[in-house]
């Protein structure tokens, strides 16, 4: 089963108007579908996969550009990333829009490769994992837990009788074989992936590295670029704090959340939806959902993810905070059915540190129906998520 994706039409816009377009994003997300679903027709598809592929290209790079006739779709370009320097000779002889769609799982390396080779003339966007706008809203919270356990990879969507368990297992195996040892060349696997477990554990937290370094018992500098591998390769998102010089008691570690629900429930050997709900983690579980369905929202329209959170050294905090114009727009997570003005202290002290640029605060929850605690404050059901995180 395919599932439309949301980022199809501003794929489609920049094929049009760049003659270089970079979709990234984690294993799995569905790059490939997604470009062979939207421009096969008109486009050869060339995978970098294959060892033997790679060597034709090596052999004489600009021999194999030409001989692709026209358009082509570059897969898993990772491999390749020598490849950038003749593409930009191409291009820069022909600047005629949608010449190359380049993707890849990780961009540790490439990003910077891509922003100085090819500046002014790609077009950059990321592609995640199904959103609750693409997969289709839960209509019960018991289908919510299930949704959250099993996670948003279109394969185990596309194919319940899958066993995500057994799915998760390959998926990281594979990650860690291909991309942490093949592609970035970390040593010790097994100290990386206690390392992974160790994030999982955190996710909704506020980062410390030297906690983090010392559970592992790694370095700390290693833990600050394992942590930056992770990042770049879409396994975990740092949320910025949001601060001004005028606010100088700020707290300016980032917090830190994996990217999917259904690999953090795998992290933490959370193996039913029922252990889910009744896990100590569980608050956690949902705030990384609904932080992740924000990053996805604001992706699908070709933005760069631009949201915080706030806290304060005196403890009033606010989950994230998202720009409006020259508003601010508070959001507090509730995993609560009916979430009551005394769970959100935070929000009047962000609104008194900010009184002029505050804006209506919204509180996601398992809410049935939307409904306003007060004047300034509204709570949106999870049906309502999709639609408010587009808006912002």
């Amino acid at each position: 089963m395919y599932y439309p994706r949301r980022l199809s039409d501003v794929l489609l816009r920049r094929a049009s108007e760049r003659p270089v377009v970079w979709l990234s994003g984690p294993r799995q997300s569905g790059k490939t579908t997604l470009l062979k679903k939207l421009f096969l027709k008109k486009y050869r598809h060339i995978s970098f996969d294959a060892p033997d592929v790679r060597e034709r290209c090596l052999a004489d790079p600009r021999i194999f550009l030409e001989s692709l006739g026209g358009p082509a779709i570059l897969d898993e370009i990772q491999y390749l990333p020598e490849l950038l320097h003749y593409i930009k000779e191409s291009v820069d002889l022909n600047r005629r829009p949608g010449r190359f769609i380049l993707t890849g799982s990780q961009n540790f390396r490439l990003m910077a490769g891509i922003t100085e080779t090819l500046a002014g003339r790609v077009g950059l966007l990321n592609l995640y994992p199904l959103s609750l706008a693409e997969s289709g809203c839960p209509r019960t919270t018991l289908a919510l837990w299930k949704r959250l356990h099993r996670g948003f990879y279109p394969e185990l969507a596309a194919f319940p009788r899958l066993d995500s368990r057994a799915w998760y297992g390959d998926y990281l195996q594979t990650y860690l074989e291909r991309d942490v040892r093949g592609v970035l060349h970390v040593g010790s696997l097994r100290d990386f992936t206690r390392f992974l477990i160790a994030c999982a554990a955190r996710s909704g937290q506020i980062l410390s590295l030297s906690d983090l370094a010392r559970d592992v018992g790694i370095a700390v500098s290693t833990a600050k670029q394992w942590l930056s591998l992770l990042e770049a390769s879409f396994q975990v998102f740092l949320l910025p704090p949001y601060f001004t010089n005028i606010t100088k008691r700020i707290i300016k570690s980032p917090k830190l959340y994996m990217l999917d629900t259904g690999l953090l429930c795998y992290l933490l050997k959370l193996e039913t939806p029922e252990m889910v709900m009744r896990a100590a983690h569980q608050g956690a579980i949902f705030e990384t959902f609904v932080v992740s369905e924000i990053i996805k929202a604001q992706a699908n329209q070709g933005r760069l993810p631009e949201l915080y959170y706030w806290r304060t050294n005196y403890g009033a905090e606010v989950d994230v905070v998202l720009r409006q114009g020259e508003a601010l727009i508070p959001v507090e997570i509730k995993c609560h059915s009916q979430p009551s003005s005394g769970m959100l202290k935070g929000l009047a002290t962000f609104r008194a540190s900010f009184p002029k640029q505050a804006g209506t605060a919204r509180v996601i929850s398992l809410a049935r129906e939307p409904y306003r605690l007060d004047a300034s404050t509204e709570v949106l059901p999870l049906s309502g998520l999709s639609g408010f995180a587009s808006d912002v």
